[in-house]
């Protein structure tokens, strides 16, 4: 009712304010947490945390509490079989996409996967469009996994029960994800078409976060294009955005972009400033990928100012991070790349060639 009465303007900013409510709150929200998944017998205490869980995932994902968010939900998740079935399908796809934003693929794809049953199983007693949400986490697993068939079918899938369901929410994600889809299969035209869409959906509905995010990948795109002027203004917006709202991984993602972008102006000592900026903020929130590519950058630019002992320490521990992650051999090969090209100049010509 408030978004419906009141000007988008608000809307944003209402959602900060109940965001920093949640933060002032959250010793609080811990302590109920924590006194409703230590009982073992009462069912009502056991339902109140997964209700309570499912409903902080998003606060948890924005503002950086990620690894214990996971740990909330997971212990929330224990011996809930046979409870009500919405809650516990809320409760595992978020459990799914923090443990996703962790890199921890395998436990995201099992974890989405039992929600999507969950959500089913409750559509058969209630009307619930959230089985379009379910099924779109598994299309961001399944694209990291490189598995196209499975991809088209559940885009399909998700895409009807949206549109089925008149679920603008769940509609406006799909399209950021057939925009991911588009983009892996190098169709920048097609994803700009999609992002756009998406877009406009999430400023209807006043999701300031949603927007960002859109606008993140919209300006990649963009700048894929060399349209870089709309580019940069989109991937500055997406900043501002994510830094009103106190989103860690979005401001992370952001500065990681606007990066790579002064990179390919040439500006190596603004690049580094920001890859740096944007690492810290993704070891806060534990995600290893974008880690591993902060790092390699960073190893890079270092190797190219002459400090080699810099550049080494950190393609090391990027190389250690890249092979925990089995879905990334392409950052896994560029960290090696540079890695040789730095030994390689140093006379290590066997080193070099054994990483190339």
């Amino acid at each position: 009712d408030f978004c419906l009465s009141r000007g988008l303007g608000d809307v944003y900013k209402r959602q900060v304010w109940w965001f920093d409510r949640l933060e002032r709150e959250h010793d609080n929200l811990r302590s109920v947490l924590n006194w409703s998944v230590a009982s073992k017998e009462a069912e009502q205490r056991k339902e109140t945390a997964l209700r309570l869980a499912g409903a902080l995932v998003r606060f948890w994902a924005f503002r950086g509490y990620v690894g214990e968010g996971q740990t909330w939900l997971e212990q929330a998740l224990v011996n809930s079989e046979g409870m009500n079935p919405a809650l516990r399908a809320n409760a595992l796809n978020g459990a799914g996409w923090l443990a996703f934003l962790q890199s921890d693929g395998e436990r995201a794809e099992m974890l989405c996967e039992q929600g999507l049953q969950c959500y089913r199983e409750a559509r058969k007693t209630h009307k619930t469009s959230s089985v379009a949400l379910s099924l779109i986490w598994l299309v961001w697993i399944a694209m990291r996994q490189d598995n196209d068939n499975v991809v088209h079918f559940l885009l399909d899938e998700s895409r009807s029960l949206a549109r089925d369901t008149g679920d603008k929410r769940a509609l406006s994600y799909l399209l950021h994800f057939l925009a991911g889809a588009a983009i892996s299969q190098d169709k920048y035209a097609e994803a700009r078409s999609l992002l756009e869409e998406s877009l406009a959906l999430f400023g209807a509905m006043g999701d300031k976060g949603g927007a960002a995010w859109a606008d993140r990948l919209l300006g990649f795109v963009l700048f894929t294009l060399h349209d870089e002027t709309h580019a940069y203004a989109l991937m500055q917006e997406s900043l501002a955005i994510s830094r009103e709202t106190h989103d860690t991984p979005g401001s992370a993602y952001s500065l990681f972009l606007l990066g790579r972008f002064a990179l390919t102006q040439g500006n190596a000592t603004t690049a580094r400033a920001l890859f740096e900026e944007s690492l810290v903020l993704f070891r806060a929130f534990g995600d290893r990928q974008p880690i591993a590519h902060a790092l390699t950058r960073l190893a890079n630019i270092a190797m190219q100012q002459g400090d080699d002992a810099t550049a080494r320490t950190w393609y090391e521990e990027s190389l250690a991070l890249f092979q925990q992650i089995d879905d990334d051999k392409t950052g896994q090969a560029l960290c090696l790349q540079g890695w040789a090209a730095m030994v390689a100049r140093q006379g290590e010509a066997r080193w070099a060639a054994r990483l190339w």
